[in-house]
């Protein structure tokens, strides 16, 4: 007897957990995309392991949020694991400019257990149930793994609703009702509009892998066809229209300082109803202020003092408030790298001179330098200390075949740097990569015995 209840228990619980294991592929996330260089930084690189090369798009992220509160009052907060999203700084690293809507394929209380799995590596901002009742997951600041595409995970916020994609009749009147009303107050909060463009089906989410198929990466068909996006898109401009519409600068803007001068640039701010109606740049120090019209996308100060600190504090104003971003810090007169080119395109093989090009602006007498990463490697090699000469010659012979990361260092003659590393000091940076394959021909031995036979 005791061996045929052991033999039962095992089996009930091989059956727990493939019910378990079976529900994992209800909801995808895709991880950090590669990038390679971008804008010029003038701001310190993330210690010395260019790490930049390796992270998302919004790299910029704080330490996690420890304030246990939802974003909509209504919601219960339930925290997803630490493991199963990306802590962010939406939106001063990126835009939130949409919704996706999904459906769970499990019960309420099993989604929001899924997202407290740290070995699901999955999660959306809110959760609906059948009967209206909202757990938020993901503050809406950070980034959830819901849509199978980073790129529409940064710029989303994913509400899960309780129900099955084809299954007829499977969302509820109170669920409609209470997802409307969360969408509304995201158009309040964010400025995402309320139409088709903007509030989207998981199944609308392109698969970057692979173009021209939808549904992320595991190509999803939720919320399905029995969702009724009429009837829910009805219920939220409707809820939308009671609620306040104020502003929401998109990502933090930028600055970038010429000889005397600074340019900051920003994007377009956005309400939920009402039109943006201008800006105010201030400049500080010195209380320099600006107006500008709502089609304003950047200002210039001129007759700045060269060697002073300025940051940029853009707002966006409507008739319902107002929203600020600063800008980053730049220096009059200081360096920044806006050029960082190769002569010869990536790959070439080793023993190759590989003639790297910069240039730099917002300077009067610029200085180069050049480190180099190698692959594998985490810690940066000075190729060549700074000179005025805007070429660097990069012999690769003994170089072995892999990825290497550029870094160019610029700085002003008269300038002590504005940051530092263990490299030295500097204004401004900008990193690439070149990739130095093996030579087809380092590995060939010709025998002298070879070469009598070929010349007999």
């Amino acid at each position: 007897m005791r061996g045929r209840l052991g033999s039962v228990y095992i089996v009930a619980a091989l059956v727990v957990l493939f019910g378990y294991l079976s529900i994992t592929f209800w909801l995808d996330h895709t991880l950090a995309v590669n990038v390679g260089s971008g804008q010029a930084a003038t701001s310190p690189p993330s210690g010395m392991t260019l790490g930049s090369l390796s992270e998302p798009a919004c790299p910029s992220s704080p330490a996690p949020d420890e304030v246990a509160a939802p974003d909509y009052p209504q919601a219960r907060w339930i925290p997803a694991a630490a493991g199963n999203f990306s802590v962010a700084n939406r939106p001063h690293d990126c835009p939130v400019d949409m919704i996706v809507i999904h459906d769970t394929e499990v019960s309420f209380a099993q989604a929001v257990r899924i997202f407290q799995d740290p070995i699901m590596q999955r999660s959306a901002n809110y959760i609906v149930s059948a009967s209206g009742q909202i757990v938020q997951t993901v503050h809406e600041t950070d980034i959830a793994w819901h849509a199978g595409n980073w790129d529409y995970n940064t710029r989303a916020i994913g509400i899960e609703h309780e129900g099955y994609a084809w299954t007829p009749g499977s969302f509820s009147k109170a669920e409609y009702q209470a997802s409307a009303h969360l969408a509304a107050s995201i158009c309040s909060r964010w400025g995402v509009p309320m139409d088709r463009a903007h509030v989207i089906g998981h199944y609308q989410v392109p698969d970057d892998h692979h173009p021209g198929l939808f549904g992320g990466e595991s190509h999803r068909t939720d919320p399905g066809p029995y969702w009724d996006w009429s009837y829910y898109l009805s219920l939220a401009a409707s809820d939308a229209r009671a609620l306040p519409s104020p502003p929401r600068m998109m990502v933090d803007p930028v600055a970038i300082n010429g000889l005397d001068s600074a340019t900051v640039t920003w994007q377009p701010a956005r309400s939920c109803r009402l039109p943006i109606l201008g800006y105010t740049v201030l400049a500080e120090p010195g209380d320099l202020s600006s107006y500008l019209p709502a089609s304003a996308t950047s200002a210039t100060f001129n007759n700045l003092r060269p060697g002073t600190i300025y940051t940029f504090t853009v707002t966006a104003i409507d008739g319902d408030g107002k929203d600020s971003l600063t800008s980053n810090a730049v220096i009059p007169g200081r360096c920044n790298a806006v050029e960082l080119s190769a002569l010869r395109s990536s790959p070439e093989p080793s023993g190759s001179t590989v003639l790297i090009h910069s240039a730099a602006a917002g300077c009067r007498i610029p200085r180069y330098a050049f480190a180099l990463l190698s692959p594998g490697s985490d810690t940066w090699t000075l190729a060549r200390p700074y000179s005025s000469a805007p070429v660097f010659y990069w012999r690769t012979t003994g170089y072995s075949s892999g990825t290497y990361s550029i870094r160019l260092m610029v700085r002003d003659a008269g300038s002590p740097g504005t940051y530092s590393s263990v490299l030295g000091s500097y204004d401004g940076y900008r990193d690439a990569t070149y990739t130095v394959t093996a030579n087809p021909y380092s590995s060939v031995a010709v025998s002298p015995d070879f070469l009598r036979r070929f010349s007999a």
